[in-house]
């Protein structure tokens, strides 16, 4: 006697629709990536884990650049804030290797990188968001990295006059 409904084959591939993925990439090095990759790791994945980052500089604290910005210079690392080491966590960490594109097939993704292309089973978009500016405003600075930061201690000061656009939380504080 057969039961209803049939229970589904068991995959044959690791790359089946349900099956655990042999290999993740991870696009982005900041607080999305690094809880990913260390949840990854709670829930016991075994597989090999690469992530890729655009900024060059280990993963830090967003909030503190725009709270702390005259008063702390360096950002707050993720390591002594939240107790995880991405480079403890991946198997490869490219802190310097922006993704340029992506392509999905049925088996699997590759990630364009300036140095070729990383595929995986599995992918991860941990990017962030970027401030838009509209035409004309190219030459207004934005805050969303820790370089950002660096660029606007620069210019501000006592006696400067600042325009803030934007009520969200990086412009209220």
């Amino acid at each position: 006697m057969t039961s209803w409904p049939p229970a589904p084959p068991e995959p044959q591939d690791a790359r089946e629709v349900g099956a655990v993925p042999r290999d993740v990439v991870v696009v982005g090095a900041g607080l999305a990536a690094t809880q990913t990759v260390a949840a990854l790791r709670d829930r016991g994945y075994a597989g090999r884990v690469t992530v890729l980052g655009a900024e060059g500089v280990a993963p830090y604290d967003r909030p503190p650049l725009s709270k702390h910005l005259l008063d702390r210079t360096a950002p707050t690392w993720l390591t002594d804030e939240i107790g995880v080491d991405l480079t403890a966590v991946a198997d490869e960490v490219h802190l310097d290797r922006p993704a340029r594109g992506v392509r999905v097939t049925g088996t699997d993704v590759a990630v364009a990188t300036d140095d070729g292309e990383v595929t995986a089973d599995a992918l991860v978009v941990a990017t962030g968001a970027r401030a838009v500016r509209p035409a004309g405003w190219e030459a207004a600075l934005t805050l969303h990295t820790a370089a950002d930061a660096d660029t606007l201690r620069a210019v501000v000061g006592a006696g400067r006059r600042l325009v803030v656009v934007g009520a969200g939380w990086i412009g209220a504080e």
